[in-house]
């Protein structure tokens, strides 16, 4: 189980650019976000492509794609995940559309 990686006390941000993007925190909430994504999407798939370490944060290009729950179409973009971590565990994700606004949120210089 993937949450049991986590942090118990692990914080999950939606892309802000998404309409009524949501905090989701704790395990249970990381449960939560997922259920959430693919109750939308079939088939639902992410690839990790890039990794950019950032001290105590990582920058993750992340492809995804899936079949949409009531449309049946195929849809999929990329990503960019910045996981930040307190010991060796992941205490935050959030999650971007943008490159630009990921780098930054991982503390990356253009």
């Amino acid at each position: 189980d993937a949450a049991e990686m986590m942090r118990p006390d692990i914080e999950v941000r939606e892309p802000p650019e998404v309409p009524d993007a949501d905090v989701w925190r704790g395990r249970t909430g990381f449960k939560e976000v997922v259920r959430k994504l693919s109750s939308s999407f079939h088939e639902l798939r992410f690839q990790p492509d890039e990794f950019i370490s950032a001290g105590d944060r990582v920058l993750v290009t992340v492809r995804w794609s899936g079949r949409g729950s009531l449309s049946g179409a195929e849809t999929g973009t990329a990503l960019f995940h910045v996981w930040s971590f307190r010991g060796d565990r992941p205490s935050r994700l959030e999650a971007y559309l943008d490159q630009r606004t990921g780098r930054q949120a991982a503390g990356l210089s253009e």
